[in-house]
């Protein structure tokens, strides 16, 4: 049920535009085809608005609508609904200006041309449409290329721009707002419910955080020769509410990385008096992590995610991580040691790339069990290769019992998920995040 309210929400909000759209240009359709193009026209200019405001609800770190469905999902649902969106900004322009220059006799190219240079009030609307489709593709290209997040960040600031610049063309132009002040106002409700979801979300939150709870880097540990573990301290920790398995996206304000805000994972289930976080060279930045000064304040905007111990129904629990990805499961781990049967299957490339292994061995022995595979390390005389289908069915004979938790590389994770699929694990027992953007 709590899942079925935001698409019932989500149903009526879209219903409504398409109602008094088709209440104020539904006898459109009967003015030939070029009153089909404008009425068309119309309709498309609306849905792309609707959703473009909906990217901002999918990625505006809404906290009632993450804990439903989870950053991951909804981050997907935002990349689907981009595509979407740009599809509604092609077809708009294009059936209105068909339909003018239909109803004036005049060509495509000569319509546009007017549309631009002599109603000097719709230049501000190709304006927000190049941003648009520009700020689209950018993003995309942006995620296909595996660019930093920062450009990524600032294609989205953007498109704010670009929303603000549609919305006043809709409210000046739009047939339908002029002949309907109730659709005129409920367009307006619209935008401040979105625009006041995302303001207090995705910027109010977190800097009231930074404000209360004063984050600082405390000390940082080196784990081994490719992992750093960097602890954050600051003031009442004990009242920031946070679950085992989330994620933060962290800005470390000093000079050298500031500029830069990074997704990672708690490696320690909350305690109250510290965070930590363990973090992988893996290119640039994170290489780099070591090297930020001790007492840095930290900004810090989350928590995210719910790959937390919530979602958990049943007694015993599978744990499958891959490399780093073990940090999340880690304090997974620790919360639920000595609360359930637990079985850890943790996939490496060499021994010496396992990190926390002193602290596995201080935990509780009854009730967890922990099997390392290697993939590439001559000298282990354990499981080698990959956490695979024979694997699983060998060391978790009763894997189709238990609830599952997976983290690690995208690539083993796609792989994994369609081994468990095959045994017959139930897909609303099996809990994973990408925890990226």
């Amino acid at each position: 049920m709590k899942k079925s309210f935001p698409f019932l929400l989500l149903g009526i909000a879209v219903l409504i535009p398409i109602f008094f759209w088709y209440k104020e240009s539904g006898e459109m359709f009967s003015n030939g085809i070029y009153g089909i193009s404008l009425a068309i026209g119309r309709l498309t200019g609306l849905l792309a608005t609707f959703c473009a405001l909906l990217q901002l609800v999918l990625i505006g770190r809404v906290k009632w609508v993450e804990s439903l469905f989870g950053f991951d999902r909804l981050s997907r649902l935002h990349h689907w609904n981009g595509i979407l969106t740009f599809f509604f900004l092609i077809l708009h322009p294009f059936f209105v200006t068909t339909a003018y220059g239909g109803f004036g006799g005049v060509s495509f190219l000569t319509q546009t041309n007017d549309f631009i240079f002599r109603w000097s009030e719709m230049m501000q609307t190709y304006i927000a449409l190049i941003l648009f489709i520009g700020l689209i593709i950018l993003s995309l290209t942006i995620v296909k290329k595996k660019l930093k997040y920062e450009w990524w960040y600032f294609t989205h600031l953007g498109m704010y721009l670009a929303i603000v610049l549609a919305f006043g063309h809709q409210i000046d132009k739009g047939g339908d707002f002029q002949n309907s002040a109730l659709f005129a106002g409920y367009w307006y409700v619209l935008y401040l419910f979105v625009f006041g979801n995302l303001l207090y979300y995705r910027f109010f939150i977190p800097i009231f955080h930074f404000w209360k709870f004063r984050f600082f880097v405390d000390h940082i540990v080196r784990e081994n020769d490719s992992c750093t573990s960097l602890y954050i301290g600051g003031s009442r920790l004990d009242e920031f509410r946070i679950a085992p398995g989330q994620f933060f996206i962290f800005r470390f304000l000093s000079p050298k990385f500031f500029l830069e805000a990074h997704p990672y994972s708690l490696s320690i289930a909350p305690n109250g008096s510290m965070l930590r976080i363990t973090v992988k060279n893996l290119g640039d930045f994170s290489g780099r992590i070591s090297e930020v000064p001790l007492h840095t304040s930290v900004f810090i905007d989350g928590p995210h995610g719910i790959f937390t111990p919530e979602v958990c129904r049943k007694e015993k629990i599978l744990f499958l991580a891959g490399g780093i990805g073990i940090t999340p499961i880690r304090s997974l781990i620790e919360y639920f040691v000595g609360k359930k049967d637990m079985v850890l299957l943790w996939g490496n490339n060499k021994k010496e790339n396992i990190v926390f292994d002193n602290e596995f061995e201080s935990f509780p022995k009854n009730g967890l069990r922990i099997f390392h595979v290697l993939s590439n390390d001559s000298t282990w005389n354990g499981e080698c290769g990959f956490v695979d289908k024979e694997k699983i069915l060998r060391l978790v004979p009763d894997v189709r019992e238990r609830e599952v938790y997976l983290c690690g590389p995208l690539p083993m994770m796609r792989n994994t998920l369609k081994i468990l699929r095959e045994i017959g694990v139930s897909n609303e027992y099996i809990h994973y995040e990408r925890f990226s953007l």
